[in-house]
């Protein structure tokens, strides 16, 4: 068996018959025979063409796959998200009075112990964990109507 594949074997025969068509004027038949001719076209034929395949898998194994590229939906849907969540914050923090928002920025963004922000405020402690519980209260249910309604108005 010259081929392992039934394709390979149609075309190294369509090959070998156009090479004979081709050259059909020097083409030697010996005793009245092509056979010989035809088989040791074949056989050439076959070989190139395994010769062939060998070299184009090494050709391929050769190449580096490429790198996973992130989707780029995912990607701009996570932008849009985010710039959502930063537009709902933003209106989530206006629907709070101005002492709130001070312990807020305070205690929440600049990580401040309750301590130092009630001396910066010049509150009692317990003035600043009441603001601070009440404006957390207010920013969730804000943010959560925010972004529904940012969703609604996209969907």
């Amino acid at each position: 068996m010259l081929t392992n594949d039934v394709s390979d074997a149609e075309d190294v025969s369509a090959i070998v018959f156009l090479e004979f068509w081709r050259r059909r004027e020097a083409v030697r038949i010996v005793e009245g025979s092509l056979l010989p001719w035809l088989y040791k076209t074949t056989g050439f034929v076959a070989s190139n063409t395994a010769r062939s395949k060998r070299r184009y898998r090494l050709a391929l194994a050769g190449i580096p796959r490429p790198e996973p590229s992130p989707d780029i939906a995912t990607t701009v849907a996570d932008r849009v998200d985010a710039v959502e969540h930063a537009l709902a914050l933003r209106d989530a923090l206006a629907c709070l009075n101005a002492g709130e928002r001070a312990v807020v920025e305070h205690c929440l963004v600049d990580e401040m112990p309750l301590s130092d922000a009630a001396s910066v405020l010049d509150v009692p402690v317990g003035t600043v964990k009441s603001r601070l519980h009440r404006a957390r209260g207010k920013l969730q249910e804000r943010f959560r109507r925010e972004l529904r309604r940012r969703a609604e108005g996209r969907g």
